[in-house]
This record gives structure tokens, sequence and C-alpha cells, in this order.
């Protein structure tokens, strides 16, 4: 059985919402959309929110990001990419399981965004942090410790 908003198959379900995201001067809402990945029956292992402002598109991962669920965040972030956004951050904090496939996905929005879309990888966590030094992506790849701090880095298009 399925939970109400879920296709019998149990895959990628978007979710329209208005999210009010509290900031130093006003409550300001922000446009959210959801996408779950799950397998039938199970808690999900993967979720993907995407809240887009006039600045920047916050796609906020949780979960585990391996082999199976790789290729939705890899349609996730091209969905975002094909919008042409100056900024896209990638808030992995409350990612619990980087694989190899993971990794992928990054290096393949990094590459799809060329000169467009400045990409920024938060990896706040040692689970994430480490997968990206051993590979060196974490040269590669705009590397942040906080969200906060991608999205206060200036962009500066070429």
């Amino acid at each position: 059985m399925t939970s109400p908003g879920h296709d019998p198959v149990g895959r990628v379900h978007p979710r329209s919402d208005l999210h009010r995201q509290t900031t130093s001067s006003a409550t300001v809402p922000i446009p959210r959309r959801v996408l779950h990945v799950v397998p039938d029956g199970h808690p999900p292992p993967l979720s993907v929110v995407v809240r887009e402002s006039t600045q920047a598109v916050l796609l906020t991962v949780a979960g585990s990001i391996d082999r199976e669920t790789a290729p939705h965040l890899h349609r996730a972030l091209r969905s975002v990419l094909t919008t042409c956004p100056r900024l896209l951050v990638v808030d992995l904090t409350a990612v619990r399981l980087l694989a190899c496939a993971g990794l992928s996905a990054l290096v393949a929005a990094h590459r799809l965004a060329e000169d467009r879309t400045r990409v920024r990888v938060v990896a706040g966590t040692r689970v994430t942090r480490r997968p990206l030094a051993l590979t060196g992506l974490d040269g590669y790849l705009s590397v942040y410790g906080t969200c906060a701090g991608a999205l206060a880095d200036p962009v500066h298009r070429s």
C-alpha cells in the first residue's frame, strides 16, 4: 500500500509547497518542491528538497546516495540545471552515505552546469567530506562547510 500522493510503484514523487524561511528582516515565502525516492513499502532512502529564490537554488539532500538512489539525485540536479540558475547549492548535510555513484552525480552536475551556473556543494560532515577528500573532488568541486557560507560567497559570472 502506498501513502497519499505516492504512485503504486513508489518511486519519485514531486510535491509543490510554499515554505516560509525566516530571514533577519522578515519571513519570506520560498517555493519548495520535494522529491521523495521511496522503494515499495520502505522509508525513503533519499529525499531531495528544492528551494528556489531569485538569487539561488538550494537542493537539500537527505539519506543515502548510493548506486540505487544516485540516478534520482542526478535527475533532480539535471532538472534544476535546465533552468540555468546563477547559483546551485547542493546541501549534503543530512546525507548518511555518499558512495561513488553519488560523487559521479555531483561531477556530472558540475560538468553540465559549465559556465552558466555556479555549483557549490555543502559537505559539513565527515560522511560527506571524507569521500570528497579521498577522491580529490574537494579540489575540483566548490566545497563549503556550511550552507550559509555557500550562499553568502558572491557569484561572479565570466
